[in-house]
This record gives structure tokens, sequence and C-alpha cells, in this order.
């Protein structure tokens, strides 16, 4: 029986962590049923309340629990096991005992060690180095690092990353940063972000389903209409910002959705990160939404065709509605990967090379906008461009799904070579 600890994502408030953490333990289980899982949660209670799962315990990854639990009490238990007083562990943390009893810790931070990121250094040496002083295994899934220009990013970066046993770069720049910390090639290998994997039947959580049963009924009613359906999904992360850049992100919104509903077009205003009882804008995308439904309502346009969500959906349910779009446009890059399981043509106005990397790999380079080109207009221009090259885009996204899943499946296999050994 394998145990797998697993820290970088919840199952709350961001939904592209939530797939990434789901498909983990989903892709595990298939091969291995009696597997436990230890997960490391920076929102421990809701994700408490969420998972019933009797293979998973959850335990807080908060900073304060990374800085005054997890890092003290495993650099003290690493330094009781050199000196051959291991015996005492029975007196430690429950966390920390089932870290250092787990065959692996995997990351599945969607970013880590990263210029413009430097505050988050910290809490991204804090997410592995207690692993490494109980002596537990630490890989890191696909994900996006680097570049590592600067040396408050770099010198931890290579001290660090250079004691995982391997590190997936989801893309080509994210692998060329990795090789210019000279880490070795043994460390260093390719994957697939993990939620191309995901499957439905993966979810750990069902968050109301019976006002998600209401959306897909005004849905279907507006599908009958025989309109287009866009998804737009926008990000807290770029509303954060655009208001230290001094610009009004929510307004922006509002004039695409009334620019697409000119054009004949119906909306759907989605989020990819929820918290629905907080009005922060960490992993929340609904605060955003909530002040895009005020501007449209401003405007006295606030059509009949335009539906907005405003309260917590699983990963799951996400793509449920995605499924009836025949567009999509993202601003978060895990809707843009359930976009792309999907086959739904799309756009994407993002941050990083995160976006570019992967929508390179479809052929769909053309259409990653950055957020700063915020010209309704030119964006709805292109979502008619788009609409009518629709059936083209759905093949071209087809043709190269498989070769994304196995590139993805890649580091499950490195994974269950590592549990054989």
């Amino acid at each position: 029986m394998n145990q797998v600890s697993i820290i970088g994502a919840t199952i709350s408030g961001n939904r592209g962590a939530e797939a990434m953490l789901s498909t983990v333990m989903g892709r595990i289980l298939e091969e291995n049923p009696d597997a436990r899982f230890n997960v490391y949660s920076y929102y421990p209670k809701e994700d408490q309340s969420l998972c019933g799962h009797k293979n998973i315990r959850i335990f807080s990854a908060t900073p304060a629990c990374l800085v005054f639990v997890l890092f003290p009490f495993a650099l003290l238990l690493g330094a009781l096991k050199f000196v051959r007083l291991g015996f005492l562990r029975p007196f430690f943390p429950k966390s920390v005992r089932a870290l250092e009893d787990s065959d692996v810790l995997i990351d599945i931070s969607g970013v880590s060690f990263m210029d413009g990121r430097a505050i988050f250094i910290p809490f991204n040496i804090l997410t592995i180095f207690p692993a490494m002083l109980v002596g537990t295994p630490v890989v890191k899934f696909s994900q996006a690092l680097g570049p590592f220009n600067s040396p408050v990013v770099k010198l931890p970066a290579k001290v660090f990353l250079s004691r995982c046993t391997k590190i997936f770069a989801r893309g080509e720049k994210t692998r060329q940063n990795l090789q210019d910390l000279e880490l070795g090639e043994d460390i260093i290998d390719n994957a697939a972000d993990l939620a191309f994997l995901h499957k439905q039947a993966y979810c750990l959580s069902n968050e109301n389903p019976q006002y998600l049963n209401a959306v897909i009924g005004k849905i279907e009613k507006l599908k009958k209409k025989g309109k287009p359906l866009i998804g737009l999904c926008p990000s807290s992360v770029i509303a954060s910002r655009a208001r230290k850049e001094k610009w009004n992100y929510p307004e922006l919104l509002a004039n695409i959705v009334k620019k697409l509903a000119a054009k004949g077009f119906s909306v759907l205003l989605f989020p990819n990160a929820t918290r629905e009882k907080s009005k922060k804008l960490r992993n929340n995308d609904l605060p955003v939404i909530e002040k895009t439904a005020r501007y449209l309502a401003a405007f006295n346009e606030y059509p009949d065709d335009v539906i907005i969500i405003t309260k917590d959906i699983n990963t799951g349910g996400i793509k449920t509605l995605m499924e009836y779009c025949d567009l999509n446009i993202v601003s978060r890059f895990h809707a843009m990967i359930a976009s792309l399981t999907l086959a739904k043509p799309l756009i994407v106005m993002g941050w990083g090379h995160k976006y570019q990397e992967v929508m390179e790999q479809f052929g769909l380079g053309a259409y990653v906008f950055d957020y700063k080109n915020n010209t309704p207009s030119l964006l709805v221009d292109k979502v008619v461009l788009v609409m009518k090259n629709k059936q083209n885009l759905q093949e071209k996204i087809r043709a190269a799904l498989p070769e994304a899943r196995k590139r993805s499946n890649h580091q499950f296999a490195f994974l269950f070579d590592m549990f054989g050994r």
C-alpha cells in the first residue's frame, strides 16, 4: 500500500488546483485502489468539509502552519533520526509523521520559483523543504518555473530544486529555464499539465448541485434561441494587476459582454476560482464577476441572454457548463486546459509564458493575447473570426489532444515506476 503526500493545491478555491489534485489521486487510485493520501492544503477547514473520501487525510499547509509546525518539527525530526533518536517520533504532530511515512511528496503548484514572484519564494521553499528534511522524496509534477534572472530567485531555486528527485516542466520555456540552473538532466523531464487527464469521476466534491442544474436549465432555454453561446472566464489575478496599473477590469469585461450581445451572441460569465463566502480576490473570481454584473446593470442593457455564475461550483460543474459553449474566452490557465480537453475553440487573455507555451502545442498560439491588450472591439472581432473557423479549430484541437494526454501521463509512468522500485 502506497502512501502519497500532495501539496500545492486545494479542493476549494482555485478550481484549476482542484482539477490537478483530483487527477493525481484519481489516476493513482486507478493503479492502486488501496493508496492513501495526505493532502497539505491552504484551506484545510474548507477542504475537510467538502471531502469525505476514506483514503484522504487533510492537513494544514497555511503559511503559519508551514512556518511554525511543518518546518521546525520536520527539522527536529530529521535531526533526531540522524542521531538515532527517531523513536521519539510518536510525540510529533500527525502532519509531520504522515509526511515522513509517505513514499513521495508530490508538489503540484501551478507556478513556483519565478521572477516577478519573489514574495512567494519562502512559500515555494517551505512547500518542499520539510519533506526533504525527513527524507521523503520530492517530485514536482508539471508546472511552470522560472525564469531565474533575479539572484533572490535563482539562488534558492538552485539550492532546493537540485534536491528534488524529479521536476516535470510544463513546457519548453520552463525546461530551458531549469537547464539554465544546471540541475542535471536526470532531474529534469517534460510533462503536459495534469488537468489534460481529468475525468468527471475524479471529482472530490459536489457543490451546489441544485444551483448548477438551474443554470443548466437556463442555458438550455438560451440554446433553443439558436444564438451561439460564448463562455467568458475572468481572472482575479488580472483584476489585482489591473488595479495596480490603475485601469478598470470589470468595466472592460462588461463592455466585452455588451458588444458580444450586440453581435448576436449569448454569454456565460463563469469563474474558475471560487470562494463564495469571501470578498477577497485571492483564488476567487466571484467578486470580479459581481462587479462586472453591476456595470452591466448600470448600462441599462442587462440582456436576458447573459447568464452569470455567482456561487461555488467545482471543476466538474464548470466543465459541464463549458460543454454548452461554442467558444470560450478565458483568463484562467486551467479554464484554458478545460476548453482544450472539451475540444472547444478558445481565445486566451492571459499573463506570462505559461499560456503561450501550451496553446502553441495545439497550433493555437495566435489566439493568445496579453491581458493589457484590452480593446473590446478587437476581441469581439476575433470571436467572430474564430466562430467562422470553429470546425477547423475543433479538428485541430482533437488531433493534438491524444499527444497532450500521453505527455501528461508520462509523469505518472515515472511515479508508478518509482513505487515499484
